[in-house]
Formats: structure tokens, C-alpha cells, sequence
């Protein structure tokens, strides 16, 4: 439904407290195909960006009617819209690239209930809950009710239930770039089987950070290697510097080719 709203709706109000990587590029796909209005902040502090966006936005965003009013899960709608009554008759529609009830700690301990929780009432306040996958909603889904059961007491009921009629999955948008073909030769093995001359390219697209498991994506090519499997790397996602010593060496023995 808020699709079609999307086509008939005089002005979008587009909210990103973390704009970059595939939340700016979601956000600017949807720029440019309807008329709307930007809010951002730098991809910088997401922990800070989840805690405090809200009070930021409410002093930027103009005191106009929005028809459709679209934010990341970054952002606290709930705080948002208490803070400006007036976005709360705009369609609102809240977007999870990734969902905190199961994001990937290295220790349970770590895992702070705040952003959890935020995100869990801006599903409450919001009319349409979309997802970038059908594990990221059912994950989400599933995990309400047991993260809630955290709370010493006074703990509520029914929470998930609540939410489940507004999600819907759309999957992320891509615009892909003029097509390049590139040629396969097969030849036979001795056993008669149909092998590629043409080196097996991976592509690693995420992050170098350990809720992206890059160690799990090294063992693998460290067993390519043992299976003597040419093969080339293709490492697209953001990095910085402090990569571990020991996935440091997992560059100098097997990436063949590096396109940062």
C-alpha cells in the first residue's frame, strides 16, 4: 500500500541518521524517482546516531504536511513523532536493513536493550513495517517477546502480535550498471566432469567486521587453497585499518586481486 502511496504523494519526508553505504543508497534511489525532502546525518556514531537522531531531526524537519513520512530503524520514530505531533499524520514507514533483537555481539552482555527497544516502538507507532528480507522480519518477529522477557518487570504482553499485521518484505533495491559479459571456456577433468578454466570469482560486498564473519569467509578460501582451486577476490566493502594481525596474513597468502 504505502508503494502506491509513494506515486500519488505530493511530498516524501526522507529520514537517514546514517546515511552511507546501503542506507544512502536506498535513500537516494528513492530521491530520485519521487518528489522528496532529505533529512540525513553523517554515517558516523551509530550507537549515538540510534540514541539521540530524533531530537536533532525535530529541531530541521519544517512544520509542513507530509503525506508519506520514511525512516530507517536508526532512527526513533516513537521519540520523533512525540516530540512533533504533526508528523504523526503522515503515513509512516519505518525500514530494517538489519534488526538489533539478533544482531551479531561478540558476548551476550554486549547487546545494549536501548536500541532494541527503540526500535520495537517506532514498529508500534509506525503504519507499515518494511524488511529487507524475510529473515531479518521473521527474526525480528520471533525475538520480541523473549527480549521483552528481559525486563525485571512490568513486562508486556502481546508486543509482537501488535506489529506482525504492518511487515511486509520488499527487497532491497539494486540499480545495476550496463552489463559486461565476460567469457567462460569449460574444459573436461579426468574424470570427465565439465571444469571452468576461468579462475572462481568471490566477491566479499560487506564490511571487514566481525558480525560480517570474515573469518568464516577465510577458512573457506583457505580450504580452496588446499583444494587447489584458482581463484580470485574481490574485496567491495568499506575497510579501515585496524583489521586483526591475523586476517592481515589472510591478504598476504591468497588475495590474488584486491578492488577496494
Amino acid at each position: 500500500p504505502f508503494i502506491a502511496l509513494f506515486r500519488m504523494a505530493a511530498k516524501v519526508a526522507l529520514v537517514e541518521p546514517f546515511y552511507g553505504g546501503s542506507h544512502k543508497q536506498l535513500i537516494d534511489i528513492l530521491a530520485a524517482h519521487f518528489d522528496c525532502d532529505l533529512f540525513t546525518l553523517p554515517p558516523t556514531k551509530w550507537h549515538w546516531r540510534m540514541r539521540v537522531s530524533a531530537l536533532y531531526f525535530c529541531s530541521i524537519i519544517p512544520k509542513q504536511n507530509y503525506r508519506i513520512f520514511f525512516a530507517s530503524s536508526v532512527l526513533n520514530l516513537c521519540e520523533l513523532v512525540s516530540l512533533r505531533p504533526c508528523l504523526g499524520e503522515s503515513y509512516k514507514v519505518i525500514y530494517f536493513h538489519e534488526n538489533q533483537l539478533v544482531y551479531p555481539v561478540r558476548k551476550h552482555q554486549e547487546r545494549d536493550f536501548q536500541y532494541g527497544y527503540n526500535q520495537i516502538l517506532s514498529c508500534l507507532v509506525a503504519d507499515t513495517v518494511v524488511f529487507n528480507s524475510h529473515f531479518n522480519m521473521n527474526s525480528f518477529l520471533e525475538s520480541v517477546d523473549s527480549f521483552l522477557k528481559t525486563m525485571p518487570d512490568c513486562r508486556p504482553k502481546g508486543v509482537a502480535e501488535q506489529i506482525r499485521p504492518k511487515c511486509i518484505v520488499i527487497y532491497f533495491p539494486i540499480e545495476f550498471p550496463p552489463k559486461r559479459i565476460l567469457p567462460v571456456v569449460l574444459n573436461t577433468d579426468d574424470a570427465g566432469s565439465y571444469r571452468s578454466s576461468t579462475p572462481l570469482h568471490l566477491v566479499w560486498p560487506h564490511r571487514w567486521e566481525h558480525d560480517k564473519g570474515p573469518d568464516e569467509f577465510c577458512t573457506l578460501l583457505l580450504k580452496l587453497l588446499e583444494e587447489k582451486v584458482a581463484f580470485v577476490v574481490s574485496i567491495l566493502g568499506s575497510h579501515t585499518n585496524d583489521i586483526p594481525g591475523i586476517r592481515r596474513s589472510y591478504f598476504l597468502i591468497f588475495f590474488t586481486e584486491v578492488m577496494l
